[in-house]
């Protein structure tokens, strides 16, 4: 794992867990950054073209649902809902390997 450290919204460290698989990827998107119009001095991985400051992913999201035009309500597509979204197939899917799980051992056990 690679761990890289940053600063939060309050200025605390925060820190990324990155697989290791990762990092070639992001090496070569800091490499390839003046080719696409990022500035030299902008220290974000991340970072704005023509600009020094990061993208916000949230902003970029609701920018990309408006120019979708199939969709009927690009409104309601936010981080916020992926986010609970995402959490709640999490849980259902783990609910469901439990449950098969317990399945198996109960009929290993029975028969």
């Amino acid at each position: 794992m690679v761990i890289s450290a940053g600063k939060s919204r309050k200025n605390n460290e925060a820190y990324v867990i990155l697989p290791p698989g990762t990092k070639p990827a992001i090496d070569m998107l800091v490499d390839k950054r003046s080719a696409v119009g990022v500035p030299a001095t902008n220290v974000y991985v991340f970072g704005r073209l023509n600009a020094d400051s990061s993208m916000a992913g949230h902003t970029e999201m609701k920018e990309l649902a408006y120019k979708c035009s199939g969709l009927r309500y690009p409104d309601r597509i936010s981080s916020r809902r992926l986010r609970t979204y995402i959490a709640t197939i999490c849980q259902v899917c783990h609910t469901f390997t439990f449950y098969f799980m317990s399945l198996q051992c109960m009929q290993s056990v029975c028969l």
